[in-house]
């Protein structure tokens, strides 16, 4: 009966690795690399977006009568 007595654990144990690969995901698609990048029809505005080869930008996006 050792194995009925480990399995609250095994099963914590498969919900937490399932949780660690699922943001992974997330983040890895969010972050994609090879992915095109198009800010006009990205669902949300990215805070952080890469200004050129070397450094990004921090911020939200600008209001029209600020620029």
């Amino acid at each position: 009966m050792r194995i009925l007595e480990e399995l609250g654990t095994f099963i914590v144990a498969v919900a937490l690795a399932v949780a660690l690969i699922g943001v992974a995901a997330v983040v890895l698609y969010y972050f994609n690399p090879q992915q095109p990048v198009d800010h006009a029809k990205a669902a949300f505005y990215p805070l952080v977006k890469p200004l050129n080869a070397t450094h990004v930008w921090l911020g939200v996006k600008p209001s029209a009568d600020k620029v």
